[in-house]
């Protein structure tokens, strides 16, 4: 009988691939508009302001959850583990 469940290296190797590209991702720098009281100007720094602090609440949200995938990953593959030693002594009584 083929292997069933997953394969836990693989999972683990994509979820750290998003972790990764998600952690690569840079703050756009925030113009430093001198000189000026344009609303305008100084709406669209605030708005860089608040795209760089929305990113870093991003990276951090991504963080716990790719954390918690892997986690996830690990208890599938333990619970996986049980099941078939549960299934193996079942099968013995019936042999």
């Amino acid at each position: 009988m083929g292997k069933i469940g997953i394969d836990q290296e693989r999972f683990k190797g994509a979820v750290t691939k998003a972790e990764n590209a998600v952690s690569r991702i840079e703050k756009v720098p925030s113009p430093n508009i001198t000189k000026n009281n344009l609303s305008r100007l100084t709406g669209f720094q605030n708005l860089v302001e608040k795209a760089g602090t929305t990113l870093e609440a991003f990276k951090g949200v991504s963080s716990a959850d790719t954390g918690k995938m892997k986690a996830v990953a690990d208890k599938i593959v333990d619970e996986d583990a049980k099941m078939a030693n549960v299934i193996q002594q079942n099968t013995v009584r019936f042999k």
